[in-house]
């Protein structure tokens, strides 16, 4: 390696509002194994109070704050003695050192332009550049703006056939735990706080992970990333694949108090919390829906606002399209058919001219401000046998009318409904359930369910209610039924054994 250089890339947006700089114990963890390597370190100072924070414990050479990835990468390789720079774009506290020799060993064997681990969780290696990368990107006339956007790594990935890039596969494949320990968020950082705890620093950290996981496994439950709120517990129009059509469901919507309860809640947490307002019934027909998306989209502790409706009433949101943070919100139509519209909707024949009126409407209010419609508005359909020959229809009408098209997992609410799927998308392998995971699902009166699959009034699952539990409590006894989830125990009342949704992922 004596022909190699380290280039720590903290870029002005890394870790913001983070404050790394006080979490001594992970920069030193970081700091240590890199002194260790005994190569030259550059580093970009973009996060200076960051920066600063390294600065005493690690011998560098300081580039310019603003440089970008690339710009570093081409900077340093104007040294001719540097022939191969291991990038680290943050502090990687579970740095991996003998995973780092393995990979410099096939990055300098096989003569790479770049070399990075396929299926390594971010922040346990580095990725390896050498002096033909830039010969490479010079060959395909690539700009340095547009690698600078996408990140060095990111771009070769997009345009893999112009490079040599060795790939390497590392036993065990974790990518399924989306584990991140790069500290660029509040999620990776809590979930790093919480693994470091717990492994054994001098030892290599990737081999630990997988025993550590499956010896306490609550580790991988955090905060809800994904909470879907009912507004409304019932529908005026009950769709021909709604949960409605089978259970007797009383009325219910969600009062501004436990609303209110939710977003304080969501304010304790990571900054990265989706909103739903979805659940069984019509969203749109609560009276104070336009107001609660609102402030939803002005909660700078959320990071999106989905809306599923029959569209029906969409026109109620088109003031949100003006919002100064509509950029955040996500409108899910649901329409199962053209030609079978009132059997499926259970709407009116006519209200079906009314959803396309209010759906093409919405996707010019977004464009108008100078927003992208395909990104923010979809037309969705079930994957079902009912539907198999209206599915392009569907697509074309959602192109025509300014939208995307999504087409949808259906969901039998294991075994309340009839088995309508044209094909059985489980995996072959059972493993713990995403959402006990990651998601709440909020009912209109206020009962925080066990999951999205436990609606059955009949059947009372609830883990509490609003009005008389914290969300907190709720939540930490969720992630025992987690644990028991990954354990692959089953509790014989719930329907947990049968369920084909613990695969799907929200956010």
């Amino acid at each position: 390696m004596t022909d190699a250089a380290i280039l720590i890339h903290l870029s002005a947006s890394y870790a913001t509002g983070l404050a790394l700089e006080a979490q001594a114990s992970l920069l030193a963890a970081f700091t240590d194994k890199i002194a260790a390597l005994n190569l030259p370190v550059f580093l970009v100072p973009g996060n200076a109070a960051l920066a600063g924070a390294l600065k005493p414990n690690l011998k560098s050479t300081e580039l310019e704050p603003a440089a970008s990835e690339i710009a570093a990468i081409r900077q340093i390789f104007a040294d001719r003695g540097v022939a191969h720079i291991f990038v680290f774009n943050g502090i990687f506290p579970l740095f991996d050192t003998e995973l780092n020799a393995h990979l410099f060993k096939i990055h300098h064997e096989y003569r790479a332009d770049i070399t990075y681990g396929e299926n390594l969780p971010p922040g346990i290696a580095p990725h390896l550049v050498s002096r033909d990368l830039l010969e490479s990107l010079d060959v395909m006339e690539a700009n340095d703006a547009d690698v600078a956007a996408a990140g060095v790594r990111a771009f070769v990935e997009k345009n893999i056939n112009q490079f040599h890039a060795e790939v390497h596969y590392q036993e065990p494949d974790l990518r399924l735990m989306r584990l991140d320990f790069s500290l660029s968020t509040r999620r990776s950082l809590a979930k790093t706080l919480a693994f470091f705890a717990k492994l054994d620093v001098g030892k290599p950290a990737y081999a630990q992970l997988q025993p550590l996981i499956v010896a306490a496994p609550e580790l991988l439950h955090t905060f809800p990333s994904y909470i879907e709120l009912e507004f409304s517990a019932t529908s005026e129009h009950k769709s021909f694949f709604s949960p409605l059509r089978y259970v007797e469901q009383q009325a219910a919507r969600l009062s501004r108090e436990n609303f209110d309860q939710v977003k304080a809640y969501i304010a304790t947490g990571l900054k990265d919390t989706s909103v739903c307002a979805s659940g069984l019934g019509e969203p749109l027909e609560h009276p104070l829906a336009a107001e609660f998306l609102s402030d939803l989209l002005g909660d700078d502790n959320i990071r999106y606002v989905f809306v599923e409706t029959n569209g029906i009433q969409l026109n109620r949101l088109l003031p949100l399209a003006g919002h100064a943070q509509a950029k955040k919100l996500r409108v899910i139509v649901l329409l199962n058919s053209l030609a079978k519209y009132q059997e499926y909707s259970g709407a009116p024949e006519s209200t079906l001219s009314q959803v396309k009126s209010n759906f093409a409407a919405f996707a010019q209010a977004l464009t108008a401000n100078k927003l992208n419609a395909q990104e923010q508005l979809f037309l969705q359909a079930f994957k079902v046998e009912e539907n198999e020959t209206e599915i392009d229809a569907l697509y074309a009408l959602a192109d025509e009318l300014g939208g995307s098209f999504l087409l949808q997992k259906y969901n039998r609410y294991a075994g309340l409904m009839p088995e309508r799927r044209v094909s059985d998308m489980t995996p072959l392998e059972r493993y713990s359930c995403w959402h006990l995971r990651r998601d709440l699902f909020i009912r209109a009166n206020g009962d925080v369910a066990f999951c999205k699959q436990t609606v059955d009034p009949q059947k009372p699952t609830a883990r509490g209610n609003l009005s008389k539990d914290a969300l907190a409590e709720i939540w930490r006894a969720q992630r025992d039924d987690f644990v028991l989830n990954f354990q692959e125990k089953y509790p014989a009342h719930l329907p947990c054994a049968n369920c084909d949704e613990y695969f799907t992922f929200n956010f």
